[in-house]
Formats: C-alpha cells, sequence, structure tokens
C-alpha cells in the first residue's frame, strides 16, 4: 500500500472519495462537460468515472491533486 505525505499526514483515499473529489469539482468548474472538455475526454467518460464504472484516469487524478496508488489513491 503506497502512501503519500500532504501536510505532514499521510492519507489514502478510496474510490468514493475520489468519485467525491471529482463531483466536487465538476460543480465548482460548472459541468462534467467543461472538465471533459479541458481534459480532452469525453463528458461520457467523466460520468462513467463520476457512477464508477471507469477508473479514473491520470489526467483526471493530475486535476484533483491526486496520484494513483494502485487500488487507492493518494494525495499529493
Amino acid at each position: 500500500m503506497a502512501k503519500v505525505c500532504r501536510n505532514g499526514s499521510q492519507e489514502l483515499l478510496r474510490i468514493e472519495d475520489v468519485r467525491r473529489l471529482l463531483a466536487e469539482h465538476c460543480k465548482q468548474r460548472g459541468a462534467q462537460s467543461a472538465l471533459a472538455r479541458r481534459l480532452g475526454v469525453s463528458r461520457a467518460y467523466v460520468n462513467n468515472v463520476l457512477k464508477g464504472i471507469a477508473p479514473p484516469s491520470a489526467e483526471i487524478c493530475a486535476v484533483l491533486g491526486i496520484r494513483d496508488a494502485g487500488r487507492l489513491w493518494a494525495r499529493k
């Protein structure tokens, strides 16, 4: 299990946490389609990540400030 330090603490995120962060990010930025255009992916893909159908890509992880640590995601 990979651990990443952030502000002096180690934090690992589950897929549910990543989906929640993505939903918050989309809401702050206006819509799923705006984020999809920015990343060069389809809105359907962003929606599939939000629904748990598809895993988050490296681009989505970068936007959220996290990195893939296997089945867990760690905040950068």
